[in-house]
């Protein structure tokens, strides 16, 4: 959300390097507002830098990104949990987790390269658009379903 101990830090930084038009950090917004941002086209770049815990917690796969990238915006994440499955050809930019070096690469090759974050976003795009559907969805649910009552029945 952009609040925390490094708030007041990364304000200055960005102050510093001028940089107050090109990143914002809006704080807690709603999920409407943040939608209409999206629809609104005020959303350039989504980051979701993901780790696993030490405890093996980690990521399934993000609504938030996926959210995204049905707005056609691009993404970069981690390589961690669920995230590889949405990120997989060509739909965002993955990087090591607790890399910020390989992130702000991935920040900077999608801004220098347009035709890239183009692709990007609509790979990003169509891959939601396609298997998270409420089609896809509810036809692969019923199929699980199936499954396991012909398991329990013959098992």
């Amino acid at each position: 959300y952009g609040e925390g101990l490094l708030r007041a830090k990364l304000e200055g930084l960005i102050k510093k390097e001028r940089l107050q038009n090109y990143i914002k950090m809006p704080g807690i917004i709603s999920h409407g507002r943040l939608m209409d941002m999206y629809n609104g086209g005020k959303v350039d770049l989504v980051i979701l830098p993901s780790i696993n815990t030490d405890q093996g917690s980690h990521e399934g796969i993000p609504v938030s990104l996926m959210e995204a990238m049905a707005y056609k915006i691009a993404v970069i994440s981690t390589n961690t949990g669920g995230i590889p499955e949405l990120l997989s050809n060509g739909a965002g930019i993955m990087v090591e987790e607790k890399s910020p070096e390989q992130l702000a690469g991935a920040i900077e090759t999608l801004l220098e390269n347009l035709e890239l974050k183009s692709k990007s976003e609509e790979n990003g795009c169509q891959y939601v658009r396609e298997e998270f559907n409420i089609t896809t969805i509810v036809t692969s649910l019923l199929k699980n379903m199936e499954n396991n009552m012909r398991y329990r029945k013959y098992g």
